[in-house]
């Protein structure tokens, strides 16, 4: 019997806010996570940013040509953070900027990378889901005030084991999908204005 596998590795993931800071021009990230053996242990991976991020018990950090990554390979569970609720009340809510660097070893219908599952989404804040599907990269977002969910599918395959960095955006009337700093995919959001 083979065992289903999911989305392999995961280098770094950070999630900014579209609000300017003023000691720099553009977004402030709000959740940041590298992996490395100093950053990661007993299961969890320290938070350069944000909270600290629980992995499932098949999650182990390996060294490949670019440093260290977290391999997700073989197992079903899903790598979690908890959100504070302070935290929670700063996340974007009219914009934001997804970001990973990934390599996938095996396909799914719909994988995912990184995503922002709220159970009580009522609050007016959004919904997202940075993924894959079995051979594109994909970008979901849902707008609870306009009970919309807006969804993108790369035009670019990916090449199963190469990396590649991975872009979601989301402006509140549009969503961007970037491979690798180019423009792979653009669709406007059900209900902008």
């Amino acid at each position: 019997m083979t065992k289903a596998r999911r989305p392999s590795v995961l280098g770094w993931i950070a999630l900014v806010l579209s609000t300017p800071a003023a000691a720099h021009q553009g977004p402030d990230p709000v959740f940041h996570w590298a992996f490395s053996p100093r950053s990661v242990s007993a299961g969890v991976a320290a938070a350069r940013l944000g909270p600290d991020l629980n992995l499932p018990s098949t999650a182990r950090v390996i060294a490949d040509a670019g440093g260290y990554c977290l391999d997700l390979t073989g197992g079903s569970e899903r790598a979690e953070a908890r959100l504070s609720d302070e935290l929670a009340e700063g996340l974007p809510s009219e914009a934001l900027t997804v970001s990973v660097w990934v390599a996938i070893d095996e396909a799914e219908s719909h994988g995912g990378l990184v995503a922002l599952a709220d159970a009580e989404a009522d609050d007016g804040g959004p919904t997202w889901k940075l993924g894959y599907n079995d051979s594109c990269f994909t970008f979901a977002v849902t707008d609870a005030a306009e009970a919309t969910t807006t969804r993108l599918v790369g035009q670019t395959p990916y090449e199963k084991g190469q990396w590649r960095h991975v872009v979601g955006v989301w402006d509140g009337a549009r969503i961007d999908l970037y491979i690798a700093g180019v423009l792979d995919a653009s669709v406007g959001t059900t209900g902008a204005g």
